[in-house]
């Protein structure tokens, strides 16, 4: 038991690890996604005033 322990704890720390850096990057991709968005829709904007 105490070995299945010793193995099974750097086992869900390190599955842990890797959903926090998944959610972190999903993050990070998405206000990047965002940011782009948002400059896109000003560009439209000022081509849209441009054209206008």
């Amino acid at each position: 038991c105490l070995i299945f322990g010793r193995w099974w704890l750097p086992l869900h720390s390190r599955s842990s690890l890797l959903e926090e850096e998944a959610y972190r990057m999903a993050r990070s991709a998405r206000f990047a996604l965002d940011k782009k968005k948002t400059s896109f829709l000003r560009m439209g904007n000022l081509a849209f005033r441009l054209s206008y």
